[in-house]
């Protein structure tokens, strides 16, 4: 129960949404607490398998180009206190919800939380919680519209997931949840979260066309139709200006994505190997801009783009490490359904959770694409679900293999089947 806490309130933030609750430490409290209801689990050191994944070795891997940056960082003392920051809280968190899921019955619980949590927020928002800032939904002091829309784009594949649940109550919370995440992203007007919302729309259509039925289908479009009628005017003001990009400021401002982008690569080019320092892309920003237009007020920007900050930030060692977090479930999916043995055959569910990760992979690719979200919750917490997933695919595929024992009293040697 401890584990779920944290993670709703660490991936949802909907306790920022109660007046007065939004500055209450909850990382501080629930943290520590996780991880002595943690230690008081059985077989705890064998939890820590996990740690042999490839997700987390990538992870490792990560926060070593992130350490390695620093002394080369344009602003170390920033660059220390955004990776003690991370340490504390987002990579606790991984490591928290990699530890606790030993079985799939942990890994369905932190994956219903976390659809309940981003649902819960979409429906919230719908409700009239949170505000509106130029006719864009925003909800507590985490998350901006953008950072909204990322959540539901990473819940709602998992929200489909838990329409075929065996209880007919979390078919009906993943339907709710489903439709609130939807919602987010409507009430949102992010256009990265809408580009993100078609590549999951079309990578559900691909994978689940054959598996659904006609209603299934018709309901599925009806939906779909009618969130997108009732979107707002803002989102498709906003959305409308995807239909001629050159007309856009991201194309055409030196503060715009595109220009960003560019000098981007540029400070990785420079720094291939460390990066401009985690967290500095900003600074970086600022050099530029006084050598190239000298003392002017310009805008510090952010990189805009998980790939363009995670390269440009930690160098060619970061963007390998980032990207070991998520490719590896796609092939975890295809193992467990080629080559799952042992004591069970190969869990539907498991599988079709695995399914959704990697849909939800595809949307925050897609989304994060325009977005500086690389090591925010929603993006930490997709990669500590998959670093748990890929340790449950590897317990039910690994061959069996047979250990001797020393021989027992009637002085025949033992044999115990393993894995």
């Amino acid at each position: 129960m401890v584990l779920f806490t944290v993670v709703a309130l660490s991936f949802g933030r909907l306790h920022e949404l109660i007046p007065g609750a939004a500055t209450l430490p909850i990382g501080k409290i629930l943290l520590p607490l996780g991880f002595l209801a943690l230690l008081s689990q059985p077989n705890f050191a064998r939890r820590f398998r996990v740690l042999r994944t490839t997700q987390a070795r990538m992870f490792g891997l990560l926060l070593a180009a992130m350490v390695v940056s620093i002394p080369f960082s344009l602003y170390r003392s920033g660059s220390v206190g955004d990776l003690t920051d991370f340490l504390r809280g987002t990579a606790s968190l991984v490591l928290l919800v990699a530890l606790a899921c030993a079985s799939e019955a942990d890994l369905y619980g932190v994956a219903r939380t976390l659809v309940v949590a981003g649902g819960a927020l979409g429906l919230a928002v719908v409700a009239g919680a949170g505000e509106s800032i130029e006719g864009r939904a925003e909800a507590g002091t985490t998350y901006d519209p953008n950072d909204m829309a990322l959540v539901a784009i990473v819940v709602l594949p998992v929200a489909i997931w838990m329409l075929r649940d065996k209880s007919r109550l979390w078919r009906w919370v993943g339907a709710a949840c489903a439709v609130g995440a939807l919602a987010t992203v409507l009430l949102s007007a992010s256009r990265g979260g809408a580009l993100g919302l078609a590549a999951i729309v079309i990578a559900m259509a691909v994978r689940y066309w054959k598996r659904v039925s006609m209603a299934g289908k018709m309901v599925a479009a009806a939906t779909l139709v009618g969130g997108l009628l009732a979107a707002p005017q803002t989102f498709w003001t906003r959305f409308k200006t995807l239909e001629d990009p050159n007309a856009d400021y991201n194309v055409q401002s030196d503060v715009g994505r595109i220009a960003i982008w560019k000098r981007g690569l540029g400070y990785f080019a420079s720094r291939p190997l460390t990066g401009v320092g985690l967290g500095q892309f900003g600074a970086a920003e600022g050099a530029w801009a006084e050598q190239k237009l000298g003392p002017t007020a310009f805008k510090w920007s952010a990189a805009h783009s998980i790939w363009i900050q995670v390269l440009a930030e930690t160098g060619i060692l970061g963007i390998i490490g980032f990207l070991g977090l998520y490719l590896p479930t796609f092939r975890d999916v295809r193992r467990l359904r080629a080559r799952a043995t042992g004591r069970a055959p190969p869990d539907e569910s498991l599988h079709g959770l695995g399914i959704a990760l990697g849909i939800s992979i595809i949307g925050f690719f897609v989304a994060g694409t325009f977005l500086a979200d690389a090591y925010s919750p929603p993006a930490m917490m997709l990669a500590a679900v998959a670093m748990s997933y890929s340790y449950l695919v590897r317990q039910r595929t690994l061959p069996a293999r047979a250990v001797r024992r020393p021989p027992n009293a009637s002085g025949f040697a033992q044999r115990k089947v393993v894995r």
